[in-house]
C-alpha cells in the first residue's frame, strides 16, 4: 500500500500524485466517481493545501482526472493513445490496461464534400464521395466522431462489414498500406455544439481534431479523414525513427 513518507526525499504532491494514480488503477475510486474534495484530502494525510493542488492540476493534466468547477472532481478513464504507424491505428502497447476500443458506424452514404475534403481528394468542388461516419468508443465511451470521404475511384473496394473492426482503414480492401503516403494536421479547437453533444463534454471546451489524407505512392488520394477527440481522453503519439543511412 502506498503511503505518504515525510522522511522521503521524494516531494509531497508527487507521493500524494502516485497514491491517487495507484487509488484509481487498482478500482479505490472507479470511472465516473468523485474525489474527496481538496479540503478532505488535506486533512486525511495532513498536508498543505498547496500541495493538494498540485498533485491534482498534474492528474488532470495527464486526464485521469476531471475539475469541474461547482461539481467537483471525478475520476476519468484512461487516455487512449493514437499515432502516425500504421495510418491512425490504435495498437494495443500503447493502451492501458482494461481498455478496449471498438467503432460504431452511425452513417455510409454518398454525399458532397465539402470544399476542404474536395481539395484534398483532388477532386472537383460540389462532387460526391462516399462518407463513412463513425463514433470511436473505448469501453463503449464516445471519445471520438470521425468521417472518413473516399473518391468515386476507390469505393468499390469499401466493405462496410469491416467498418467496426480493427484500425481506422479496415474498412478499405487491397490497400497497401506500407506503400501509402499520409499527410496529417492536428489541431486544438474549440468543439462545435453537435460534436460536443455527441461527446458529451461543454460546447467549445476543447478538443484534438485529426485531419489526413492517404495517398498511394503515385500520389493517388484514396481517403480524406477527419477525426474530432475528446481532449480529456485521447492524445495522440508521434515518435522519430533514427534516419537511414
Amino acid at each position: 500500500m502506498i503511503e505518504i513518507d515525510r522522511r522521503s526525499r521524494v516531494p509531497l504532491y508527487y507521493q500524494l500524485k502516485q497514491l491517487i494514480t495507484h487509488n484509481i488503477q487498482n478500482g479505490v475510486w472507479k470511472t465516473g466517481e468523485q474525489l474527496p474534495t481538496e479540503e478532505e484530502i488535506q486533512q486525511e494525510y495532513d498536508i498543505s493545501r498547496t500541495t493538494v493542488r498540485q498533485a491534482l492540476r498534474e492528474l488532470e493534466l495527464e486526464g485521469r482526472i476531471s475539475r469541474q468547477p461547482g461539481r467537483g472532481t471525478f475520476v476519468t478513464g484512461p487516455k487512449v493513445r493514437e499515432g502516425t504507424e500504421p495510418f491512425n491505428v490504435t495498437v494495443s502497447e500503447f493502451l492501458e490496461p482494461g481498455v478496449q476500443l471498438s467503432w460504431k458506424v452511425i452513417a455510409a452514404d454518398w454525399e458532397q464534400v465539402p470544399d476542404q475534403v474536395a481539395a484534398g481528394l483532388q477532386i472537383p468542388y460540389g462532387e460526391q464521395a462516399f462518407c463513412l461516419r463513425r463514433l470511436r468508443l473505448s469501453n463503449n465511451e464516445t471519445i471520438g466522431i470521425t468521417n472518413s470521404f473516399v473518391p468515386k475511384g476507390y469505393a468499390d473496394r469499401i466493405d462496410l462489414s469491416l467498418a467496426e473492426q480493427g484500425g481506422s482503414m479496415n474498412y478499405i480492401k487491397g490497400i497497401e498500406l506500407e506503400t501509402c503516403d499520409a499527410e496529417r494536421i492536428v489541431e486544438a479547437l474549440p468543439a462545435e455544439r453537435k460534436d460536443a453533444e455527441i461527446l458529451g463534454i461543454e460546447y467549445r471546451e476543447p478538443v484534438l481534431v485529426i485531419s489526413r489524407v492517404l495517398r498511394t505512392c503515385e500520389g493517388h488520394p484514396i481517403e480524406y479523414f477527419r477525426g474530432v477527440y475528446r481532449g480529456d481522453r485521447f492524445q495522440y503519439h508521434v515518435q522519430s525513427l533514427p534516419a537511414r543511412t
